[in-house]
């Protein structure tokens, strides 16, 4: 078969396949869903980031998901790549020929596929391009389902802008004719009149920085605060005048209907959507019209940012709190019904004193109680209310941010516009806070790793977590909000993890009692000569019992096998009630001061917990 024959053969072939309800094919896209193919490489759109992925990756998951295929067109176009060295006038053509495809597909279904990568050196300066390379293939198709052979060619792709653009075009110019036409421009400069920062300059943002800047992948999750934000605000302005009440009902209702498309996964984001505020912004004018475009009387990205992240930080303090409690609670309850287990209290991991497993349980429990009530005295900082400070200098419209802190439930407002606005104390201060109480559960899960080892098997962790805690890794522009939020998550993630953790695990309390030894008793030896009178300072009743531990190894016994005539040549003092001594409830209950591990000092404890939570 000729090249001619093949391409025409391709270009005409049409797959059946079922439409999912509200899909529609407009130019081979869908607004927001679809991506572009490259022979075998397939390219996100902007709002995405500039990804590639494996088509032999793409083909199973749209027979799977039944998804509409758009046409394949056969294309060829020339490109000229500069040296990566900058002082080189080195320039690599390239001519690249092959199929190209339009196919609904998400970027979540193909995540974790790579391209592969041809590198080409520079015959001057030995500098490397590493570019793309399409596999061009044969295609087979069955009347409802694709199926891919491959045959491979080394041909090397690089049309990135020009993939780009022509999705923008696909996007944004409906009334394109159905068909695909081969793609010779470059993507272009981004206008600034699209952005909300744009108005005042006149030059354009050149793509690569417009798509640097971009961070709505990771911000969209505040969509609900940037929502409540607006509703509030669009309150606050009928108040003043600017909107009526029927602009204010249309407004409310068309930011309601906003947040119900993020809830049911049917916003459609677009490549000009920089950030959560102009994705919301953008959709809401396209619900409402020319009334959307007053929500921004008196009101500035830097105040709606600012007010966006405190809000949302608030609502997950909340949720943090509600893991904390919960993993204290539990340690509380199994403390109080396992009190009775006794086991080694360690110190350098070796046996010092005998003590309650409860001890050790709510030993965690207090540092955590400890963090919830810094959690608490950190809300009060967090709940200051930016919004009417505008971009700096304050609100010229007179909004009532009494009002505006009343809707939206913060404790207090920004005193000073300029601060409100450029304040960041509050998130190093979860940072912070997030830090210590991570290195708290780190402190706790060694004591829960090392007693569930074979050596000293006193624990059970049960098998649903023993594959450890999660951890994430996210890379972005907006310094603030990235570590932000993956602190939020690890937290809170690792918080519910240790609540499970606690809940499941199985106490070996036989293993823990077979584990006290007497010469943990040796304190308490000493303890026993100071009651009996002994003259002489602790550190020499100390030094007698130590003697006596000595003895008992020197004889390969304990120390409850000591006669009484061999305590006496230690010490005068000794008589035959020292055997009350080698009794290890008798020891933990002696520990009767606050703070102790006897059964009182414990069931203290738990109350002081129990209250705290409340």
């Amino acid at each position: 078969m000729s090249t001619q024959d093949e391409t025409f053969e391709l270009y005409d072939l049409k797959v059946e396949v079922v439409c999912p309800p509200g899909a529609r094919i407009m130019c081979g896209a869908k607004p927001g869903d679809y991506f572009v193919l490259e022979g075998e490489m397939l390219y996100l759109p902007p709002n995405q980031g500039i990804s590639i992925y494996s088509l032999s990756a793409v083909l199973p998951l749209l027979a799977a998901k039944q998804r509409p295929t758009a046409k394949f067109d056969w294309m060829t176009s020339d490109a000229e790549v500069a040296c990566p060295d900058p002082h080189c006038p080195s320039r690599l053509r390239i001519t690249r020929t092959g199929l190209r495809l339009l196919v609904p597909i998400s970027s979540s279904d193909l995540r974790g596929h790579k391209p592969s990568l041809k590198v080409i050196k520079c015959q001057r300066c030995s500098a490397e391009w590493r570019l793309p390379v399409a596999y061009l293939t044969k295609f087979k198709m069955s009347k409802v389902n694709p199926v891919i052979s491959f045959v491979l060619t080394s041909t090397p792709t690089i049309a990135i802008k020009s993939v780009i653009y022509y999705l923008l075009r696909a996007l944004y110019q409906p009334d394109l004719p159905d068909t695909i036409h081969p793609v010779e421009s470059i993507m272009p400069e981004v206008e600034n009149k699209q952005q909300l920062w744009g108005g005042r300059f006149t030059g354009t943002t050149d793509p690569l920085m417009w798509e640097f800047n971009q961070s709505l992948k990771y911000d969209k999750r505040m969509r609900g605060a940037d929502i409540q934000g607006s509703i509030a605000y669009t309150k606050a302005l009928r108040l003043q005048g600017v909107y009526t009440e029927e602009e204010e009902a249309i407004m409310i209702k068309g930011l309601q209907a906003v947040d119900q498309e993020w809830e049911s996964g049917k916003f459609e984001i677009k490549p000009t959507d920089e950030d959560i505020h102009t994705a919301n912004e953008r959709r809401l004018s396209e619900i409402v019209g020319p009334v959307g475009g007053k929500l921004h009387t008196g009101r500035s990205r830097n105040d709606q940012c600012a007010t966006d992240l405190r809000l949302w930080l608030l609502a997950e303090i909340k949720d943090v709190e509600s893991a904390l409690k919960g993993l204290i609670r539990v340690m509380v309850e199994r403390a109080d019904s396992e009190k009775d287990i006794l086991m080694p209290g360690y110190t350098h991991l070796q046996r010092g004193q005998p003590i309650r497993w409860s001890h050790l349980l709510l030993s965690h429990a207090f540092s955590f109680i400890s963090d919830l009530q810094r959690l608490r005295e950190l809300v009060p900082r967090v709940s200051v209310l930016p919004l009417g400070s505008g971009a700096l200098a304050g609100n010229p419209f007179g909004v009532d941010r009494e009002f505006l802190a009343k809707e939206l439930g913060f404790q207090s407002i920004a005193e000073n516009s300029l601060w409100g606005v450029s304040d960041r104390d509050y998130i190093v201060e979860f940072m912070m806070w997030a830090s210590l109480t991570m290195t708290h559960a780190s402190r706790m899960a060694e004591d829960l790793i090392i007693y569930s080892t074979a050596e000293f098997g006193f624990i059970q962790l049960s098998d649903a977590y023993r594959p450890g805690l999660p951890s994430t890794y996210n890379k972005d522009l907006q310094e603030d909000k990235e570590p932000l939020f993956d602190s939020v998550d690890n937290v809170s993630a690792s918080l519910r993890i240790a609540e499970g953790v606690i809940a499941t695990l199985n106490v070996n309390s036989e293993k823990m009692r077979a584990a006290l030894t007497m010469d943990m008793l040796a304190t308490d030896l000493a303890d026993y000569l100071v009651r009996k009178g002994v003259s002489t300072p602790f550190r020499e009743t100390h030094h007698i019992s130590g003697r006596a531990v000595a003895l008992a190894e020197s004889l390969g016994v304990q120390l409850s096998d000591l006669t009484l005539e061999q305590y006496k040549k230690l010490s005068p003092k000794f008589e035959e009630d020292v055997v009350s001594v080698f009794d290890f409830e008798r020891s933990v209950e002696q520990r009767n001061a606050i703070g102790g591990t006897s059964r009182q000092t414990v069931d203290r404890q738990i109350a002081v917990l129990r209250k705290a939570l409340e």
